[in-house]
């Protein structure tokens, strides 16, 4: 038959099955990491209060209303680049997260909140733009619902506000001029008619002919007109500079303007229309292409038309205000030529007429620009308003636990496998095999319980195994019957194909089951029809005798002394086909006797009178009697405790044995753990066996009441 060895690599990769027996081995620390890590996930969750999350969703308009005064009383639309086009979502996005929106807010929300507001937007702000539109969404997160919508509409409301007020400044500085002017022109009214009312109680009533008195309303409606002239001097200033400002790329938002040239209405109205075809050209076509290039020269040439325009109402708003001049100049020439009395008079009453002129001028041009700023809308406008939220967006208590579940069977697994490369015990047959570089041949499963010995020394006397009753010790027992039968059909068919086969078992250090496995081992041969001599070879421990109760008795050790032949030492065992040959009495040079020429003798003799030699022998560390002795077997046995033979004493038992030219035919793992791989299959095949028995047992006792 093929023998079991086989070739061995020095670092094989570790398999599936070796990273399952990892796990398995270090269950407990897996378990114990799993439910830390799930404790405290969970216990996170329900520890952190609930956050909600509230949303506002806000645009700009691409054609935001602006209205224009054109003539007193008549408004129209003035769609110009500023006011057509709408802050983009970039923008806009940096615009709400700005401390003048934000500020706006807390002072929304201060009369709700109170001193708290700054807090609330601190605590969890996020500015999102919607992709691919022209839509942003305000999230306010905090732990009270009602107050995270309030703070979200806030912020939408706080950046409405603060663009009206932008939209809006030119018309609110022009209309406070008007205001500061009116102000002015009531007082100057007011002073007028006192001085003409002190005038007439002082002078009495003095009549002015009728030419003089025609003069001095002409003269005073003439400032009036003078008085209107430089406001609309003014106007126009403003917006020639906006659009000369505009042409170089710093317009700004326009307001409210007046204007009686059809001409530049039309003007800016085309230009308005021709940004807004260039804008939908750009987010088509390249700034190259030939329809974006014509689009660009049409915007400009109309807007040298405009700026010429604007230019020729300028000059003639200059040459108008020269003819106003002269003809104020000259009234003022026809007054002096009045009696002083009648000037005096001529001069309080158009000061007076002046006033009131210029005064419902005034009234009225406030009234109109009060109108043009108050129809400024706002650029931007709210989509959705924020709705209370019902359920909170942290803690996700099933995502948390899940993530807690998971992180802490990472950890655990991580844990295992560091402690397993800490570790330098032997915890598989596959580091085994690899450290000795010989086969493993059995794997005795840990069998515990009173009565049973299997493992290591017991307290009953002789035997395979001593059981103390059914059930679940049966099943142990069974276990490890079937791993020792295994174990002697591997190490029959490792030794060397001769008549007489010498084993020498062996183990690194004390107390790793080197002598059970050694009587047991006899036993199962035994059970063959088999003859088998199991030798006492431990001279200082006399381990087996406990079990064969032959302590006292000559031995080993009294043939290699020469006080006994063989015959004098060895005994019959109560097992069939199993002679024992004990240790003997404790001696003071164990080394010496055991590489004595009887030792030889004693291999010789048996070869004669057995089949099968086992020579339990001392631990190969401690002591060089190992060495010794297993100059006379066929091969050697390392038996190795799982979890407490570490790989560097394997190492060092493969180098001894080697070294003294001892072969080393396999290994035995010793107190293999139930759920380890290396005891998997008997676990497997038991189980089936008492599941076919308990299936047999129900089927017969079915059979049984239907007879009855």
């Amino acid at each position: 038959m093929e023998s079991v060895d086989a070739t061995f690599l020095d670092e094989p990769q570790m398999s599936m099955r070796g990273y399952i027996d990892v796990l398995l081995r270090h269950r407990w620390i897996v378990a114990a990491c799993f439910l830390a890590a799930l404790a405290t996930a969970v216990g996170a969750s329900l520890w952190m209060p609930p956050v909600y999350q509230a949303s506002t969703t806000v645009t700009a308009d691409k054609v935001p209303p602006v209205v224009l005064l054109d003539r007193p009383g008549e408004f129209s639309i003035f769609a110009d680049q500023a006011a057509a086009q709408a802050p983009n979502v970039s923008t806009l996005a940096e615009l709400i997260r700005s401390d003048a929106v934000r500020a706006g807010a807390s002072a929304m929300l201060a009369t709700t909140v109170g001193a708290d507001a700054e807090h609330v937007l601190d605590s969890g702000m996020d500015v999102r733009p919607i992709r691919n539109t022209d839509l942003v969404r305000i999230s306010v997160e905090h732990t009270n619902p009602r107050l995270a919508a309030a703070a979200a509409d806030a912020l939408a409301n706080s950046l409405i506000d603060l663009n009206l007020k932008s939209r809006r400044q030119r018309a609110t500085e022009t209309r406070q001029f008007i205001e500061g002017q009116l102000a002015q022109a009531s007082q100057e009214l007011r002073a007028g008619e006192d001085a003409l009312v002190r005038f007439k109680d002082q002078f009495g009533n003095i009549a002015l002919t009728e030419d003089t008195s025609i003069t001095v309303q002409k003269l005073a409606a003439l400032e009036a007109q003078q008085v209107d002239l430089q406001l609309q001097k003014r106007e126009l200033e403003e917006r020639i500079a906006w659009a000369r400002a505009h042409g170089a790329g710093h317009a700004r938002i326009t307001p409210t303007q007046s204007s009686e040239n059809q001409l530049v209405t039309g003007l800016q109205s085309t230009l308005a229309a021709l940004e807004i075809e260039r804008a939908g050209l750009r987010e088509q076509l390249t700034p190259q292409h030939p329809a974006v290039v014509a689009t660009e020269a049409k915007i400009a040439e109309t807007r040298n038309w405009l700026d010429a325009a604007l230019t020729r109402d300028q000059a003639a708003l200059d040459a108008r205000e020269r003819d106003l001049t002269g003809a104020i100049a000259h009234y003022a020439e026809k007054i002096r030529g009045v009696p002083s009395r009648e000037v005096e008079l001529a001069r309080l009453m158009r000061e007076a007429k002046k006033a009131e002129e210029v005064y419902l001028l005034l009234s009225q041009r406030l009234q109109e620009a009060g109108i043009a700023e108050a129809s400024i809308g706002s650029a931007i406008r709210v989509v959705d308003v924020a709705k209370i939220p019902r359920t909170p967006i942290r803690p996700r208590r099933q995502m948390n636990t899940l993530f807690g579940a998971v992180l802490g069977l990472m950890i655990g697994g991580l844990a295992a496998f560091v402690k397993d490369q800490i570790d330098d015990t032997v915890q598989s047959s596959e580091e085994v095999e690899r450290v000795l570089k010989a086969p493993v041949l059995g794997a005795i499963p840990i069998l515990g319980g009173p009565g049973v010995s299997g493992n290591g020394p017991g307290r009953d006397g002789g035997g395979l195994l001593v059981l103390a009753g059914p059930g679940a010790q049966e099943r142990a027992a069974w276990r490890v019957v079937e791993a020792y039968l295994a174990l002697r059909t591997h190490v029959l068919f490792s030794l060397p194909d001769a008549q007489h086969k010498h084993l020498m078992v062996t183990s690194a250090l004390s107390s790793e089951g080197k002598s059970t496995v050694a009587m047991n081992l006899a036993i199962a041969i035994a059970r063959t029809g088999r003859r088998v001599w199991l030798v006492d070879g431990d001279l200082r421990r006399r381990t087996l005798q406990r079990f064969f109760s032959t302590n006292g008795s000559p031995g080993l050790a009294t043939f290699l002394a020469g006080q006994a032949d063989v015959n004098d030492v060895v005994c019959q065992a109560d097992e069939p086909n199993l002679w024992f040959l004990p240790s003997g009495p404790t001696v003071p040079n164990p080394t010496e006797l055991l590489g004595a020429q009887r030792m030889k003798q004693l291999m010789d003799e048996a070869r004669a009178h057995s089949d099968v030699l086992i020579l339990d022998s001392p631990p190969a560390l401690p002591v060089t009697d190992a060495e010794v002795a297993g100059a006379q077997v066929d091969g050697a046995l390392v038996v190795v405790k799982v979890g407490v033979t570490s790989r560097r004493s394997l190492k060092h038992v493969r180098q001894r044995l080697e070294g003294v030219g001892i072969k080393i035919v396999g290994a035995v793992l010793n107190f293999v753990p139930a759920r380890s791989g290396d005891a998997y299959y008997y676990d497997t095949y038991y189980n089936r066996t008492e599941k076919s028995k308990k299936e047999d047992r129900q089927y017969a006792a079915r059979q049984k009441e239907g007879k009855s």
